[in-house]
């Protein structure tokens, strides 16, 4: 059995080594191709994962991800002000803020306070943002055909309406 110090592997290494890129699930043994993994190796993998996590981004190539999205919850202010700053510091050209409880400061979600999708475009390296909610139509530059509404949305996601 090999033991490997995750603190001294990077993301590449690990993806080369176990032949599988993270999909954001606790489980790996759907990604590998080896016989079905015993719970202590199970646990392995995810504390590397963890440990990689903590260490780099996992986003290599921001242009090729033309849309990331975030559903709101109780940590609103890391959507709307942490992460909007990283993606825009990366370079992902569309960000949606999916706050379908209106969670948000009332900068994001209106006064008073409603549920809100809000969009950002980079354009010239910053987003600029646009918010829609009840039954403003969506406008999206990933999907420009889109024709759905804010409400629609929402309730498509089984969120309660406005």
């Amino acid at each position: 059995m090999t033991i490997l110090n995750a603190r001294n592997l990077s993301l590449e290494e690990v993806q080369r080594l176990f032949g599988f890129q993270e999909q954001y699930s606790e489980s790996f043994s759907n990604y590998l191709s080896l016989e079905p993994l015993l719970e202590v190796e199970q646990q392995e993998l995810l504390q590397i994962r963890n440990d990689l996590w903590k260490k780099e981004s996992t986003v290599s190539y921001a242009a090729s991800i033309p849309l990331v999205v975030e559903v709101v919850s109780t940590n609103w202010d890391d959507d709307y002000y942490t992460k909007q700053g990283k993606y825009e510091g990366i370079g992902i050209p569309e960000y949606w803020v999916v706050d379908y409880l209106g969670l948000g400061a009332k900068k994001f979600t209106d006064n008073p306070k409603q549920p809100t999708m809000s969009i950002y475009q980079l354009i010239d390296g910053e987003y600029q943002v646009t918010q829609f909610r009840g039954t403003d139509c969506i406008v999206s530059p990933t999907f420009p055909e889109l024709n759905l509404t804010a409400e629609q949305i929402f309730q498509a996601g089984g969120f309660p309406s406005s």
